[in-house]
């Protein structure tokens, strides 16, 4: 087991963990996004460093989590950094997730108060003045999506100037690799 397979290994398992995937799951994303051959038991092994990743399974390992392929390559205190700042853009992507749902159970709110009002037409008066405070407060997650999407755009923008293309040999097969009939990594002899 070689110190670079561990650590590629040990990225492939704290990505995982970050996007809040089981080995199963990463496993049936990544089968779907064209790794081949690939079974939670081999996630397991790469996770472990007992079973390197290929150059052509580590870029369809990145474009899942849509991370620049080095990222996995990365020492790791340089992976605990940019591990932080994807916790932090799952945090800001539930918090909008969750004011989103907010928004719309207020809208609900909002329409079920109308209703009320239609129907108890003396309370209109006051009750007015409440919902318009509130519905001048609904713009918020406008402001949330303007920001998260400057700020995904800005990242795709960072993203895409540092990757280096491939050269063309990169997407060829490994020939020394065998595997038997179900899919399942051996051991060449």
């Amino acid at each position: 087991m070689r110190t670079d397979d561990r650590t590629i290994g040990q990225n492939l398992k704290r990505y995982r963990n970050a996007a809040g995937l089981s080995q199963s799951q990463l496993a049936l994303q990544l089968l779907q996004a064209g790794f081949e051959g690939i079974h939670p038991q081999t996630v397991l092994k790469i996770e472990r460093g007992e079973r390197p990743l290929r150059l052509t399974e580590a870029r369809i390992v990145a474009d899942v989590f849509d991370i620049p392929l080095n990222y996995l390559y990365e020492t790791n205190e340089e992976a605990e950094d940019e591990l932080d700042g994807l916790r932090r853009e799952r945090a800001i992507s539930i918090g909008v997730h969750n004011l989103r749902k907010a928004v719309t159970d207020l809208q609900t709110a909002q329409d079920a108060g109308q209703d009320w009002l239609d129907t108890h037409p003396r309370s209109k008066t006051i009750a007015a003045y409440g919902i318009r405070q509130v519905l001048d407060r609904s713009d918020i997650l406008e402001i949330v999506n303007k920001h998260v999407d400057h700020h995904r755009r800005e990242k795709e923008e960072n993203r895409t100037k540092t990757q280096t293309p491939l050269p063309a040999w990169a997407n060829d097969p490994d020939p020394e690799e065998e595997k038997e009939p179900d899919g399942i990594d051996q051991e060449a002899p």
